[in-house]
């Protein structure tokens, strides 16, 4: 049996970059192409949930793609579970913004699809098919093709085909966008509790500060393109999670300005207009 202290990190980046050659109609930085990513490292631990936050367009997802295997660095390198990788890797799990569902499969068959892909009911996680449907809310959906559903309701049928696999890796990029604000707070919970039951270590890509805070043990802070690593906010163990917490409030104030936006006195909840930050 390893000791825990000897596992390999989850997830390792070493001085990864990422340029992309120049595209037609596209303003490049320069003749070599536009710098999406430059000298990133970051270490995710076994279990761990850490957020990624900052402008558009400064490479959050594209690390993401980069660890999955989909896109390759320009330089540096990156490790999953102590193996560098080198392609896809069907034992990390990723949700996209878009769903991405077979329109001509069920919800049940969406989600039952990596199962039994993987040996049907041979496969120890194919009992959790029902189960994860239902708490996503789908359970009266079950039978129901994609184009039945709602743009929210396909994402947590997507939420649902990630973690049926119970893949020692997800990466979710934005895959709560496209619901509603309280099923959203509800999906969050949901996230957080399968994540932790199933010992996930996950990456989320994020642009609702709120929601990184929520679900994180670290939010990492991107500065704009080309990405780099502006921030990292380490969210202790006694972190209280209520939204309208003065913790909360305060580490939501500091990502802002990191952020390069200095809320006033007016923009700040009665609870803490007097505090000094």
């Amino acid at each position: 049996m390893v000791d825990a202290a000897q596992q390999p990190p989850a997830v390792h980046a070493e001085q990864v970059r990422k340029v992309f050659p120049p595209a037609e109609g596209v303003i490049a930085d320069s003749a070599a192409g536009t710098v999406a990513l430059d000298g990133i490292n970051l270490t995710v631990q076994p279990g761990e949930f850490v957020s990624l936050v900052g402008p558009s367009g400064c490479g959050k997802s594209t690390l993401l793609r980069i660890i999955a295997g989909l896109t390759d660095a320009s330089a540096g390198r990156v490790s999953v579970n102590g193996v560098t990788v080198s392609g896809v890797d069907t034992n990390i799990g990723f949700v996209f913004q878009d769903p991405n569902l077979f329109p001509w499969l069920t919800v049940r068959q969406n989600v039952a699809f990596g199962p039994n892909m993987r040996g049907g009911r041979r496969n120890p996680h194919a009992g959790d098919v029902d189960d994860l449907i239902a708490r996503v809310g789908l359970g009266a959906f079950a039978d129901a093709l994609p184009q039945h559903l709602s743009g929210g309701m396909a994402q947590r049928a997507a939420l649902a085909r990630a973690l049926v696999n119970r893949p020692p890796v997800l990466l979710l990029d934005e895959p709560l966008g496209a619901l509603d604000a309280f099923t959203r707070m509800a999906m969050q919970d949901e996230l957080r509790n399968l994540t932790r039951r199933y010992n996930t270590t996950t990456l989320l890509v994020t642009h609702d500060i709120d929601e990184a805070l929520y679900l994180s043990d670290r939010v990492i802070i991107f500065s704009p393109r080309p990405g780099r690593i502006q921030e990292e906010m380490v969210i202790g163990s006694g972190f209280t999670r209520a939204r309208n917490a003065p913790g909360f409030v305060e580490r939501r104030l500091r990502i802002l300005e990191t952020l390069h936006f200095a809320p006033t006195e007016a923009d700040l909840p009665e609870s803490v207009g007097n505090w000094k930050i």
